[in-house]
This record gives C-alpha cells, structure tokens and sequence, in this order.
C-alpha cells in the first residue's frame, strides 16, 4: 500500500501543475466523434444537457458553487445538508445519490468514504462546460444513475482576482493565474469562503438563530499539459479541498442546542494521465487513441464531539487504460481498470475496537460501442467488475435513437450492480456490515420536439422506471443517529417534461417539470422512500444585453417523507426558491472588471431539505472580478 503511494508521488512530483480537456475528433456528417470517456455522440444524445462557457458565465453569478448550474438540469436533484455553507449533493430521478456518478474531465471523482460528491466545493471559475447526462456516461464509471462531468479549461488561460461580501459575514477572496510557452499550458487557481457562525430560522412558527453553523472553506487547484509531440501529451491535474464547519445538533422545539461540535475535512483528488495517438490506421481493430492514468483520491475526516476526537483516513489508487477506435459511423472504447480503497480509522469512543482498517481491491473491465445506421443511433455499453468482497458482477446497458425530420425518439434499458460505499458497510454507529450489492434495473423512453414557433423552441417527454434490489438506504433510529439498512425491493416511476426557447441571440428560457413516485415494495402499503419528493420544478430567463448579464432562477421541490414511516411527525412541505442577479461588464486598456449583485432565496422561504437541519432565508452578496 506504501509502495503504491511512493510510487505515485514519484510520478507527479516532476510535474507539478496541470491539466486540459484534450478530445480527438472528426465529423462524419457533421456529427462530432470524441473519444473522451463520456464518448457522447453529443450532437444526437437529447438525455444530455451541455451548460457551456457562454452558460457557466451566467450561471456563475447566481451563485458560490455549482450547484447554481445543476439545479438547472433536468432530473437532477441536489440535497444541501446543514444550511449555509452545508455539504451538497446529486442524485437523479429517484436514483440515490451514491448511484449517481461524477467525473472531472472524464476522470471518476467520488469520495471515498461515503461514495459521494460534494458538489458544493467546486466554483465554475475554471470550467469550460459542465455535461449532465441522465443515462449511462460510460464504460469507465457504472451505468446506473447517470452522470455528470466537469471539462477543464484548456485553450484560454485564465487570469483574475476576485472578492465579495454578503450577508452573515460571507467573505470571498480568489485568485486564478494562467500561462502558456510554447508546448506547455500551465493554470493555478485558489478561493476561500468564509462566514459566520449563526442565521436566523423558523420552524414550525417558532423562530430561533441557528448557532455554530459558520464553515470555512479552500479550493486549490493546479492544471498541468505537455504536448511532448503531436502523438504524445502529458497531463497532471490537481484538486484540493479544505472545509471547516460547525455542526449543531438537529433543530426539533424551535431551541438551538449546539454543543461546539466541528467538522474538519481534507480532500486531495490528483491524476497524471498520457494519451498517446498513433496514426489514423485502416483497420477498424488498430487503435486511434490511448490513454493511460494513475489516479488517487485520499479524504480525511476529523470531527469534534463531546471532546474526543473522530479520525477517519481514506484512499482511492486507480489505474486505468482506455484504448478507443475510430472507423466508419462507429465509435469503440475498451476501458480495464484496477483500483484499491484503503480506510483506516481511529474513534476514542470506541473502546473494544479504537483503531481498525479496512482494504479491498477490485478490477473493472468495460467495453462500450456507439454508432450510426441511417437515422439511428445505436448505444451499447457493458462492464465486469471482480471484488474481493462479492466476487464478479456485471452491468449492461443498451440505447438508442431515432431521428425523423424534427423529432428524435429514443429508449435506454439498464441492468447494474453497485457496490455498497465504506461508511455504509463500516461507520462507526451508522455502517453495516451486512449489507449486499444493489441490483438495479432501470428503463427509459422519450421523444424530443425541436421546432420554431415564432421562435426556436425545443421539448422534451420522457417516461421512466427504476426498479432497486437491496436497496441500501439512511434510516434514523434516534433523533440525532442514523444507521443504514437494505431495502428488500423499490421502485421508481414517473415523468419529466423539458421546454427551452431561444426568444432571441442573447436571450434564453427554460422550464425543467419532474413529476415522479418512489415506494417501497417490500411493506405495505408501499411507503414513500424518504427524502425523494414527488416534484421537481425549475425555470429561468437569461440575457445578455449589452454590458449587462441578468438571470432569474426558480427551483420547486415537493413534499417529501423524513422516514419509512410515512406519519405526520416525519412530513416535510415543499419549498420554492427564487434566485435573482445581475452583472455589469466594462474594460479599461486590456483589464476587464466584472461587477454582480446576488440575492438567493428572494421569497425568504424558511425550508428544510433535511429534516431538523434548517436552511438560510434571504441572502445577498456583491462581488467584484478583475481580469486580464
């Protein structure tokens, strides 16, 4: 285990900075190729939603994080935990959040303690597009859920200083840096967010300041690419997290009951990646593109409670190599992957057991196949996974599509396993040590409209089913403590309903409308799954007029169930928040100031996305960046 860590500070260390999101392509009748681990046919996969720079420039002032953007998408549900500055995180359309996957560049990113991401650590800085597609991504990661990817900056080196201020003593400071010599593209990039350790709330009439909910948190990042020749390029990328919070015990009489506890945690995600590209071969079965990468991914957690220390250490090794095929209308990728998590933990609470550790390997071989027949499409991905815990599993999944003048119909059917993540099997208090692989079976189908009615519009209907074995999920067991347990079987079905208008160049709209029902089978009468609410809304207007950007973002979500147990004492109502910013553009000689005012929650709504942990009202911020 040390030998592998040597050996990959080894690698690294001689090339300390960065990263590009490199794609290889040609057009085949003006559909792009890529040959990324996504490996869309992007131009022709409606399940997807593209949020490119143009986007992420207008998204990135009606907000701190990216969330701001993924509370866009279609389907996707994004849960805050613990109020201001709280951890965030994805899950799509009645899928949980751990059988939801994010990469960074087409790189798996997932923590690796709870098999999770917090959206809420990353900015949109330093990000080209965000991709989000509701379907299998690729053979790389696991066909479940869906996906969403993250594409790094890699032609235009940024270069800025940035600072904002906002209501509870939020403080903004960043600063990004960007150079290119000839063959080399280097970028380095930090921002830190504070803010103070109380807001106001109300709960059920009775209101209350929330105390000890103050969190500081650190992105560091360092991109690093080398084109060694027009065959050969080199890449290193580098993320790092540092967030400090305050933890209050839940809220449930209106009285705030902190005690000091805190939560520090560290997470390094890093890969060196070669891509090698050999001449464009004849024969179907040569390669066009291989990419080879070492990647690892450490997260340390230390909490404070009641005076004693909890310490958990956990690392991701990953190696991979992915060789694709270019030939014809078709596209090939064969992905083999080997990884080792590592945990190791130390609880002074834990009498009989103060130190333990935890190691497992597994092997991940995938191959993935798309194509082109006339007006259809064609999507066919499977991959094997060899764990030392469950021995083989496998997940398949096939799709395709149809395209008739200006509609385009298309269906995906799904058969996954995922594996349970360290805290569900070994968490102090939480974990549980006898749970089993999900099985899941998923399917979709859907027709997407594109026409101009007066002006370009686009819709979207999609129907879809989940259906869960052994699904794995949180159940409270006191107020303040949680453990995990297996559902014998769920399902999921529903609806989601899309429109976007395009009114004029610089002027956009959008209506995202999920409606959805998730139960459990295995008791009667089929209780709701906690926290999956029936419905989903979003909606915006963007423009670009002149030197000024404005947006209005509203996001709806429906009542939900905080337990199995579907009572009244574990009911949750709906909520609806409206965001609302503008931003004012103007340049002197080559430096460019942007000036933007926020305000989120405009409706001052007084929510809970989980149960006992109340979230902001109203918040305002202003702030200033400075390019050149």
């Amino acid at each position: 285990m040390r030998a592998i860590s040597v050996l990959f500070i080894l690698l690294s260390f001689p090339t300390f900075l960065f990263s590009q999101n490199d794609t290889l392509s040609f057009s085949t009748q003006n559909i792009l190729i890529t040959d990324s681990l996504l490996t869309f046919f992007r131009n022709s996969r409606p399940e997807m939603s593209i949020f490119a720079k143009d986007s992420l420039q207008s998204f990135g002032i009606s907000g701190l994080s990216a969330d701001a953007v993924l509370k866009q998408a279609e389907g996707l549900y994004i849960r805050s935990y613990g109020g201001h500055g709280g951890i965030k995180t994805l899950s799509f359309r009645g899928f949980s959040t751990q059988q939801s996957t994010f990469t960074i560049n087409n790189v798996p990113y997932t923590s690796p303690q709870s098999g999770t991401v917090n959206v809420g650590n990353f900015f949109l800085d330093n990000y080209d597009e965000i991709a989000v597609c509701r379907a299998p991504a690729s053979a790389a990661v696991n066909p479940l859920g869906g996906n969403v990817n993250f594409s790094l900056q890699n032609k235009k080196m940024r270069r800025s200083v940035q600072g904002g201020l906002g209501l509870y003593g939020e403080k903004i400071v960043g600063i990004n840096w960007g150079a290119k010599w000839h063959k080399t593209r280097v970028q380095i990039g930090y921002k830190n967010i504070s803010a103070k350790d109380n807001f106001p709330y109300k709960i059920n009439g009775e209101t209350g300041l929330r105390e000890n909910a103050g969190f500081l948190s650190q992105q560091y990042q360092a991109q690093y690419n080398y084109d060694i020749s027009p065959t050969f390029q080199f890449t290193y990328f580098l993320t790092a997290f540092r967030n400090k919070q305050g933890v209050p015990d839940p809220i449930f009489t209106g009285n705030t009951q902190a005690n000091g506890d805190s939560l520090a945690q560290q997470d390094v995600f890093q890969y060196v990646q070669l891509h090698i590209s050999p001449p464009q071969w004849k024969k179907p079965w040569q390669p066009a593109r291989i990419s080879i990468t070492l990647n690892q991914h450490s997260n340390n957690i230390e909490a404070l409670q009641l005076g004693q220390n909890t310490i958990y250490k956990n690392q991701i090794f990953l190696g991979q190599v992915q060789v694709s095929h270019l030939f014809a209308k078709q596209l090939l990728n064969s992905v083999f992957q080997i990884e080792n998590n590592y945990l190791e933990g130390n609880n002074l609470a834990i009498r009989f057991r103060p130190v333990y550790s935890v190691e497992r390997w597994q092997g991940n071989v995938g191959l993935e196949h798309q194509g082109f027949w006339g007006k259809w499409q064609s999507h066919a991905l499977a991959r094997v996974n060899m764990l030392t815990q469950y021995g083989v599993l496998g997940n398949v999944s096939l799709g395709g599509t149809f395209k008739h003048k200006n509609m385009t119909f298309f269906a995906h059917l799904i058969h996954g396993k995922r594996i349970p993540a360290f805290n569900e099997l070994y968490y102090f208090g939480y974990g549980n040590s006898d749970l089993k692989p999900e099985k899941i079976y998923s399917g979709d189908v859907g027709v997407l409209l594109q026409k101009k009615v007066f002006v370009p519009i686009s819709f979207k209907m999609n129907l879809f089913a989940n259906r869960t074995r052994d699904k794995i999920i949180a159940v409270p067991l006191t107020p303040v403590r949680w453990s995990t347990q297996a559902i014998g079987l769920t399902q999921t079905w529903g609806a989601e309903y899309s429109i976007e208008a395009k009114i004029s160049a610089k002027q956009h709209i959008h209506l995202n409308y999920t409606l959805q029902k998730a139960i459990d089978l295995t008791h009667k009468p089929h209780p709701l799954l906690p926290y999956t609410p029936m419905e989903l809304l979003n909606y915006g207007y963007r423009a670009y007029l002149g030197k000024w950007q404005f947006y209005i973002n509203g996001n709806y979500s429906g009542w939900r169930f905080s337990a199995l147990q579907n009572e009244k004492s574990t009911f949750l109502p709906a909520y609806h928040l409206i965001d609302m910013g503008s931003e004012y553009h103007f340049s002197w000689q080559k430096i460019q100031c942007n000036l933007s005012l926020q305000a989120e929650n405009m409706t001052n709504q007084h929510y809970e996305v989980i149960r006992a942990y109340p979230m902001p009202p109203i918040m305002g911020r202003l702030k200033m960046e400075i390019l050149w």
